[in-house]
């Protein structure tokens, strides 16, 4: 069992090797000329905003691109949009490792992919910046973009930290026909959800009615997808101090799966489900005592099964932004045999399967790799009979 472990283990990092090597992510560029692209972009999860990008068309050919050169970026996997803007930011750091004892607020400006997280009335855009500041502008319909200020510092040359929350004074500014909001700001942090909020809340509200801050919820999109590739299960019935091992069994499996994102932890946690058929087949013998000749002798004997499972878990995985998804799963299985046949007559049949399963794979685009193993209760139905099973899976999916 463990050669057939470590060996997909290897395949999966191999994978991690071959994919983080790539790391190209479609997507498609509007030029300032208006010229479209359509294509890929390579190493898309900036962390600061890049001043070139790498892009290979359809065709294979690859070229730089100058950001300025660009007037937007859209990425359809994870529905990200980029915007070219030269606004005035202001640079002061608001680190406290890094605060000066100077109140003046610096400003610079600068041609920016500024990524839009709100669109509407008012767009709400994040930008962070070589420094490691994370600016948040905004634009209405009637104004150019502007940098929400917020400026921290040092007072009067002591270790005493004030701030400058300009941005609170913007933000009235923009939505002064909502009173109801507007009476929000003055206990508002400069902080990224609660901004997003307020805005939201803005551009899904009615002639400046009273409404709840409550972002609207995006409907939830459910995985749909195939599994498919090899189990390899090893049996053994247990019956005091008799112990009767069946041969390993390296069989096909096939399934469909539906992955349930959970709302609002950026696609990280979710419920996987999945229905599969699972086989297996082999033969061994076992001892008997013969009362007539008051002798122990060993009779082959076989088991056939045909499983259908159904698995629920609970999953783990890395940001829906990132290209290769590392995950974890762990759950339970529930298993129904519609096919059993068993020669081992002490240990009795049941149909029903309860087991523990645990998983690690790599997701990438529509298709992943997942290591799986399983440790179920078997099929004997005698009081004194146990029958652990355990099992491996090597699995490819393919998500519609």
């Amino acid at each position: 069992m463990c050669k057939y472990f470590v060996l997909f283990v290897a395949i999966i990092a191999q994978c991690t090797k071959i994919f983080g090597q790539t790391g190209w992510v479609s997507g498609h560029i509007k030029l300032i000329n208006s010229d479209s692209l359509q294509g890929e972009v390579f190493n898309k999860e900036w962390d600061t905003s890049p001043s070139y990008i790498t892009f290979r068309y359809l065709s294979g050919e690859k070229i730089r691109i100058n950001v300025k050169e660009i007037k937007a970026v859209y990425f359809p996997l994870t529905q990200e949009l980029y915007e070219q803007h030269t606004p005035l930011l202001e640079t002061s750091s608001n680190d406290v490792n890094l605060l000066s004892y100077s109140e003046t607020l610096r400003f610079e400006r600068d041609t920016i992919l500024a990524q839009r997280i709100v669109s509407g009335p008012i767009n709400l855009y994040r930008y962070k910046s070589s420094t490691g500041r994370v600016h948040l502008l905004i634009q209405s319909q009637a104004d150019t973009l502007q940098d929400l200020v917020y400026r921290r510092y040092l007072y009067n040359g002591t270790n005493t930290v004030k701030e400058i929350p300009l941005f609170k004074y913007q933000l009235n500014r923009l939505l002064v026909n909502n009173p109801f909001l507007v009476s929000k700001i003055p206990q508002l942090d400069f902080d990224e959800t609660a901004i997003t909020k307020l805005i939201v809340a803005y551009n899904h509200s009615k002639n400046g009615l009273p409404e709840s801050i409550k972002p609207i919820k995006k409907p939830l999109l459910v995985e749909i997808g195939m599994v498919f590739g090899l189990s390899v299960t090893k049996m053994q019935y247990r019956y005091l101090d008799l112990k009767v091992n069946f041969p390993v069994g390296i069989n096909p499996y096939l399934g469909i799966f539906a992955n349930i994102p959970l709302a609002r932890n950026r696609q990280q946690w979710s419920f996987y489900n999945e229905l599969a058929g699972k086989f297996y087949h082999g033969n061994t013998t076992a001892p008997f005592y013969n009362s007539n000749t008051s002798s122990i002798v060993y009779n082959p004997i076989q088991i056939a099964l045909g499983y259908v499972k159904l698995i629920t878990t609970i999953r783990w995985q890395t940001p829906k932004k990132h290209v290769v998804r590392p995950f974890l799963t762990a759950g339970f299985t529930n298993g129904l045999a519609l096919r059993l046949k068993s020669d081992f007559a002490i240990a009795g049949d049941r149909h029903y399967e309860l087991g523990f399963i645990a998983s690690a794979g790599l997701h990438w685009n529509k298709w992943s790799v997942e290591a799986r193993y399983e440790r179920s209760n078997g099929t004997a139905n005698a009081l004194y009979v146990s029958s652990p099973t355990n099992s491996m899976y090597g699995l490819m999916a393919y998500c519609f």
